[in-house]
């Protein structure tokens, strides 16, 4: 679960990738944060908001939980510490809820030079927080969790700097369901 990149409508991925028998939801809120409510755009809280939407849709065999590059916003004034923490947060909530419920874990891709300067306020601290992935990782290892860095797979576009463009995406969407199959999530049958 996560907020899908700008101009995309829909998950990265759908279930025709990995069979008839699988049903992929794609859920998220465009500029949700894991460890902040923006009050201004009510936007809730997306460690809270993948807990109620996993319930929504249960049984749930497995949350790929792509969340982050919104609390690098400047104004919310959250380091890599307060961001890994509050996703440590949402993965505890899901296996709370379902200890069934495998979790892939997934650091955003680098935030490239952006030439927008409304962008370029906004995030203006994200590249100090680019230690995320590396704490991502070391949390994924210490939960026994699932982790893909998008570092190794893609870059940001170079349209905005912050989110992925089509050809990305499509890349992105093999790589989960590269990740489900070697997961044995998928059956087969």
């Amino acid at each position: 679960m996560g907020d899908f990149p700008w101009g995309i409508d829909g998950p990265p991925f759908s279930g025709s990738r990995l069979g008839p028998s699988w049903f992929v939801v794609g859920e998220g809120v465009p500029g949700m944060a894991v460890s902040t409510v923006d009050a201004e755009l009510c936007i809730p809280v997306g460690k809270d908001f993948t807990v109620a939407m996993m319930l929504a849709h249960a049984p749930v065999d497995a949350v790929i939980l792509w969340l982050g590059i919104n609390d690098c916003e400047a104004t919310f004034h959250k380091n890599a510490e307060d961001i890994t923490t509050a996703l440590e947060q949402s993965i505890e909530h899901i296996h709370a809820k379902s200890s069934q419920t495998a979790v892939i874990l997934v650091a955003f891709s680098r935030v490239r030079d952006i030439s927008d300067s409304a962008l370029n306020d906004m995030f203006l601290e994200a590249t100090e927080k680019m230690c995320l992935a590396h704490n991502l990782k070391a949390l994924a290892q210490e939960l026994h969790t699932e982790f893909i860095d998008m570092n190794d797979w893609v870059e940001t576009s170079i349209s905005d700097g912050i989110h992925l463009d089509e050809k990305s995406l499509e890349y992105v969407a093999c790589v989960f369901s590269e990740m489900i199959r070697k997961q044995r999530m998928v059956d087969y049958t």
